[in-house]
């Protein structure tokens, strides 16, 4: 998935869970380690793999469960220490919906749901060719966009801008939690308090 994927399916899931839950939408630290977590298994991983060849793959470490786990119950437990359980919890809510649109994903590209990258070191991935990392995204990027050329493609676009225009409207009912950082520090501060 690209980034925006895993934002927008992370924010879903969160918010959609909170509300029938709690009855509450997303507060601003709780959206910051969401849009975190979204990110973090690929921050990690595609970096390691296609600049510094330290992992096999693109989705390796942090994209196993022998390293999510822990990830989130570190984070899970660091955020109740600072008295802000829910940020632990949006945490591994992202973590999580990272992991799962990755293993989703190739069902919606015509493949088949990819599910081994969660158990590595123990099922392993074919090593790749290291690359510089710009490289590589540009050619996953070219290789998306000949995806979009195909009538496939172009209804997997239709259906993404229906879903990001939805949890656009979503996340603007919500009160546009996340944007704090556009108010003055003192302000971000309070809210991240209260």
């Amino acid at each position: 998935m690209w980034p925006w994927e895993h934002l927008v399916f992370g924010y879903l899931l969160y918010s959609v869970g909170k509300r029938a839950v709690r009855g509450e939408s997303p507060m601003e630290h709780e959206t910051y380690a969401l849009a975190l977590a979204t990110q973090l298994p690929d921050l990690i991983d595609k970096p390691l793999a296609w600049t510094f060849d330290v992992l096999p793959s693109g989705i390796s470490l942090a994209h196993s469960l022998t390293f999510a786990v822990p990830c989130c119950l570190l984070i899970g437990a660091f955020a109740s220490r600072l008295s802000m359980p829910t940020a632990g919890i949006s945490f591994g809510v992202g973590y999580g919906s990272h992991l799962v649109g990755d293993s989703l994903y190739p069902l919606f590209t015509g493949g088949e749901a990819a599910t081994t990258f969660l158990f590595w070191p123990f099922i392993s991935r074919q090593p790749i060719e290291r690359t510089a990392f710009l490289a590589e995204a540009s050619r996953l990027f070219a290789d998306f966009q000949t995806f979009l050329a195909t009538p496939r493609g172009q209804a997997y676009l239709l259906i993404e801008c229906i879903v990001v225009a939805l949890v656009l409207a979503l996340w603007t009912w919500d009160g546009r939690p996340g944007t704090g950082f556009l108010k003055s520090p003192r302000e971000v501060l309070r809210r991240v308090r209260s």
